[in-house]
């Protein structure tokens, strides 16, 4: 059977509605669920975790599980002594044992086996925790069992994560060539599992735009997303084509980002990028660039320049002779779209006057204008424009 992949904005959104759902189970006295996050590496798992705790103002703990030992996570064992003074009894540690003796307790011959709470969870009682388990499906059989308490129950003999909190585990598919430890039904009935896909669009659109990914990669990720995405193809030898991720990808734009003429300069991208991308995908990129994608105006040139200038360069790269670029006019749209939200605040009058006339003009996707007229007059800064008759009809059609 298939899996139900999400992106990220999707897994997001679920994880909102969990963590409160796990509040409430608190307050029932119930122990929260965690959840499991499945997906190929560089689909930015554990960032959309970390989005939510800044959302949510939680602690955000991150715990790489294959690069910690045992003691990291549930703290180092230490020996308690039980005292007594009167009716009053108490359980100590060696280190205050004489400290308390000086006070009229007496020892009595009991001792017990505890465990000191761990540095990542000092500090941080004061609301509540989401606990991001790292590569969980990469660690050891003494590391599985010993977070299997801690999943099943939010604490560890001595300590315990504060109330509400959340545990969210990540980890790659198990069916692909990924050196992952296969988990018994013990393990796999202690949580909940979703499936998260690398979607390149919710990357333009809820990072790369506002990270500041270069412009030109962002174009040439929108108009070549079957490198990420999609299923696993195969030659006609049978060898498996390979996918990127974005992670890589992301870390490869930033280094040719100081690039200012990509065209004068391929022996240098191609250099910067054979060694760790698929050759195929970066003789793509190379090809973009030779036919000169990577020079399309950018969204701030669009909407700071007046508006006759702008159609003037919408017409020059969309409208070749009769044909009608609808890759480009797609590409062009989503980056407007996504630069006016990332940078509403650089907005005046005058811009988001140039935006709007840009999308009456009908240069640019029609199908996506609907969208981006529907998606911007939500943000109070750009609400008057579905007052604009044009648009108006266009989203009321």
């Amino acid at each position: 059977m298939k899996k139900n992949e999400m992106n990220s904005l999707e897994v997001k959104n679920l994880l909102l509605y969990f963590i409160n759902n796990n509040i409430k189970l608190a307050e029932a006295g119930k122990t929260p669920i965690a959840i499991e996050i499945e997906g190929m590496p560089g689909t930015a798992k554990t960032s959309v975790v970390k989005q939510v705790s800044e959302q949510l103002d939680y602690h955000f703990v991150r715990l790489n599980l294959s690069e910690i030992e045992v003691p990291d996570l549930v703290g180092l064992p230490i020996y308690e002594y039980k005292i007594c003074k009167g009716d009053d009894c108490i359980w100590v540690t060696d280190k205050v044992l004489s400290h308390y003796l000086a006070m009229g307790y007496d020892a009595l011959n009991e001792t017990r086996t505890s465990y000191s709470k761990p540095m990542w969870i000092q500090g941080k009682e004061d609301k509540p925790v989401l606990l991001t388990l790292d590569d969980y499906n990469r660690v050891t059989p003494m590391m599985a069992n010993a977070c299997m308490t801690l999943i099943d129950e939010q604490k560890y003999i001595s300590w315990g994560l504060p109330k509400g909190s959340t545990i969210v585990l990540t980890c790659n598919p198990s069916d692909q060539d990924f050196m992952v430890q296969q988990e018994d039904s013990a393990q796999a009935t202690r949580r909940l599992k979703i499936h998260m896909k690398a979607d390149v669009n919710i990357w333009a659109s809820e990072f790369a735009e506002s990270y500041g990914v270069d412009g030109r990669c962002i174009n040439f990720m929108l108009k070549h997303p079957e490198i990420i995405e999609g299923a696993v193809e195969k030659d006609e030898d049978g060898n498996v084509l390979a996918k990127g991720n974005l992670r890589i990808w992301t870390k490869y734009f930033d280094s040719i980002s100081g690039i200012d003429d990509f065209e004068k300069n391929i022996d240098l991208i191609m250099n910067l990028g054979m060694g760790s991308l698929p050759q195929e995908h970066i003789i793509t990129f190379v090809n973009f660039i030779k036919n000169g994608l990577d020079k399309l105006p950018t969204p701030e040139q669009l909407v700071t320049n007046d508006s006759d200038w702008s159609l003037k360069q919408l017409k020059s790269v969309i409208k070749e002779g009769k044909e009608r670029r609808q890759d480009i006019a797609a590409i062009l749209t989503k980056r407007l779209l996504n630069y006016s939200i990332a940078n509403e605040s650089k907005f005046d009058k005058e811009k988001v006057g140039n935006y709007a006339t840009i999308l009456e003009s009908g240069m640019l996707s029609p199908d996506l204008c609907i969208i981006s007229v529907k998606k911007i007059c939500t943000i109070p800064k750009f609400k008057d424009v579905a007052l604009r008759p044009k648009l108006l009809k266009l989203i009321t059609a």
